[in-house]
């Protein structure tokens, strides 16, 4: 799923209703930017929606594979999004991961992205920037290609 704007709250429920139809392989779990991170520690949001993922999973039997999450410099009111939180979690999770923060270079600090990478809103990726994460999912999570994985 992957509606704009949503947040780990919206992807949780989305999920539960999905897994009334089957249970997949694989969860492929991108939800972050939305839920950005305090100066202090984690979105209390993301967090939940990822404990409560993660259970799911773990009692059905699905591999989740999670994501890294890009710090952005961001424009106006939807400025400045720190994810440096939640991807040490993600990290340190002991799960498999697709690592987009490494994709584009995401400075933590400044929220700059390798060059050309980062659309002119600070928050989105260019077309350049999203082949950097598309080929980051092939590298990191290569099943996604797989007929068997749906």
């Amino acid at each position: 799923d992957g509606y704009p704007g949503e947040g780990s709250k919206d992807g949780v429920r989305d999920l539960k209703n999905a897994l009334q139809h089957g249970t997949p392989r694989y969860v492929f779990w991108c939800e972050g930017m939305n839920n950005a991170d305090t100066a202090e520690g984690v979105s209390q949001a993301w967090l939940d929606g990822y404990n409560e993922v993660r259970r799911i999973c773990e009692e059905k039997g699905i591999e989740l594979i999670l994501t890294t999450t890009p710090t952005v410099k961001g424009v106006g009111e939807k400025g400045f999004r720190i994810h440096a939180f939640k991807n040490d979690i993600v990290r340190k999770s002991g799960l498999r991961y697709v690592d987009f923060d490494k994709a584009v270079g995401a400075d933590e600090k400044t929220g700059e992205w390798y060059p050309g990478m980062l659309y002119k809103d600070g928050v989105h990726p260019t077309e350049t920037g999203a082949v950097a994460l598309y080929q980051q999912v092939l590298t990191d999570f290569p099943e996604v290609m797989a007929a068997e994985a749906y």
